[in-house]
């Protein structure tokens, strides 16, 4: 009867042993992973582009001597603020003066053969009222060497004037207010029409042309009127404003960009020509365009593809890639609006597979 007992005890110990699995024996139900789609969706976002420009002035001229001569006085140097109009030097050309009082003999000694002419042109037409006095013959000869005499006279003061327009450029005057940032004359300098280097360079600053280079690709989406911002490296820590005022219209071959340019407002000559600029350029497309998460496209040797959702199978959608904006990029090809695409995609979600 004992030993009953033990037995009956001992198979009540194992049954709830085995009912009683442990904790590592255990095993958790496994859930199956749930594929994510996404919309296509017309999008015209905006994007900042940094580029690379150049702080060029808004006008810039070399200044040559038109006549041949010898500086005389100079009153700018290299840096001079000056406005529109003022004296930057004087010329001096003894044989611009001597060519001067020469034509000016030349018309007193033509005129006065014209004035010979016409006197005698005169007097014959005064006897040709009495018939037969003068033949009508030489009346003629005589009206004709006094109308060649009055066209000397008219071009040797067109000679005249030409010499004296040359001598108003004696003095040497600023076409634009700017700086002078080159001088390469002082007095007694021997300057003309043949030397090759200017006598003054002349910049004006207080206005400058940003120049930037925008790649092909960007130019459809150049934001008109825009106020952008730059940064130069004389002052990192300060942002310039400037104005989009212009656009080249065409793409250059050899570096296959469009030049545009912005002007810049700089009254405080804070800012420098020559100086490069960090650009940030807003672009914005006309019309807008598809544009799915950068995961729905799959890109492979052979294609590059969107799966969309067509009654729960994977169909495989040629596409091709545009612009890429944050986490999402453009796409052509087709496909529409609103369509259902899987979010994250994969060559491992074969075409006409279901996919759940």
């Amino acid at each position: 009867m004992k030993n009953a007992t033990v037995i009956a005890i001992t198979s009540m110990l194992i049954l709830l042993i085995s009912c009683n699995p442990s904790k590592n024996d255990r095993l958790l139900p496994t859930k199956k992973n749930a594929i994510e789609f996404t919309e296509v969706k017309y999008r015209q976002p905006e994007e900042i582009l940094r580029l690379p420009g150049e702080l060029k002035p808004f006008n810039d001229v070399d200044i040559y001597a038109r006549v041949n001569g010898f500086i005389k006085n100079i009153n700018v140097d290299r840096g001079s603020q000056v406005k529109q109009g003022d004296l930057l030097c004087t010329i001096e050309a003894p044989e611009l003066t001597a060519q001067l009082a020469e034509a000016n003999a030349k018309i007193e000694a033509i005129r006065s053969i014209y004035y010979s002419s016409k006197a005698t042109y005169d007097r014959l037409l005064q006897s040709s009222k009495t018939p037969g006095a003068i033949s009508p013959n030489e009346l003629e000869i005589a009206q004709s060497k006094m109308m060649m005499d009055s066209a000397d006279v008219q071009s040797a003061k067109s000679e005249y004037d030409a010499i004296a327009d040359m001598k108003n450029y004696l003095n040497v005057y600023a076409p634009f207010s700017g700086i002078i940032t080159e001088r390469n004359i002082s007095p007694g300098t021997l300057v003309g029409k043949d030397k090759s280097s200017p006598m003054l360079k002349l910049k004006q600053e207080d206005r400058l042309r940003l120049v930037v280079a925008v790649p092909e690709k960007n130019t459809a989406s150049i934001a008109k009127n825009q106020t952008i911002s730059f940064t130069v490296d004389a002052y990192p820590e300060n942002e310039f404003t400037a104005v989009l005022s212009r656009e080249s219209g065409s793409v250059q071959q050899d570096i296959r960009s469009e030049i545009i340019e912005f002007d810049v407002r700089n009254t405080d000559h804070k800012l420098e020509s020559g100086m490069y600029a960090e650009v940030n350029l807003k672009l914005q497309r006309a019309d807008s365009t598809l544009f799915v998460p950068k995961t729905a496209v799959v890109s492979s040797t052979e294609r590059t593809f969107v799966i969309r959702d067509s009654s729960g199978c994977a169909q495989w959608v040629d596409v091709k890639k545009g612009d890429e904006v944050a986490d999402e990029i453009e796409i052509w090809g087709n496909i529409s609006s609103g369509e259902k695409l899987v979010k994250i995609a994969s060559e491992q979600m074969r075409n006409g597979k279901f996919l759940n």
